[in-house]
């Protein structure tokens, strides 16, 4: 894998923006990052696009929730696409925790992309 997710931490709080931290290794190489968005969800994500800026540049095209059961502690299931230039990769990620269930997407999505993208480099190559 190219990005793994070693930690995170967010925060939010009524009247306020949420804030979230992520520390992360991309490649190998442990990398840090914060940011802040319109709810938990949107800063992690942000803070995990930011952490690993630079190896892929790309943006969000889609990013879907749906709740697989019922409950406070219902599975959570999230899909993102992620697309640069033409290239289009899907994460999905399930959990109870919405923050995690969104991570887990994020980084199989992130983890697609640069799949896809060495193989068109490898392809490149002969």
């Amino acid at each position: 894998n190219f990005l793994k997710v070693e930690d995170f931490r967010v925060e939010t709080s009524k009247d306020h923006q949420a804030s979230a931290w992520v520390k992360v290794l991309v490649d190998g190489v442990p990398r840090e990052a914060r940011a802040q968005g319109v709810g938990p969800v949107d800063a992690v994500t942000k803070a995990l696009k930011d952490a690993s800026a630079g190896e892929l540049d790309f943006f969000f095209f889609f990013f879907k929730v749906d709740i697989r059961s019922e409950g406070t502690d219902a599975l959570v299931y999230v899909e993102i696409k992620l697309v640069k230039d033409k290239t289009v990769s899907l994460g999905k990620g399930t959990s109870p925790d919405i923050l995690q269930a969104s991570i887990e997407a994020f980084v199989e999505g992130y983890n697609s992309f640069r799949q896809k993208k060495l193989e068109v480099s490898r392809r490149q190559a002969t």
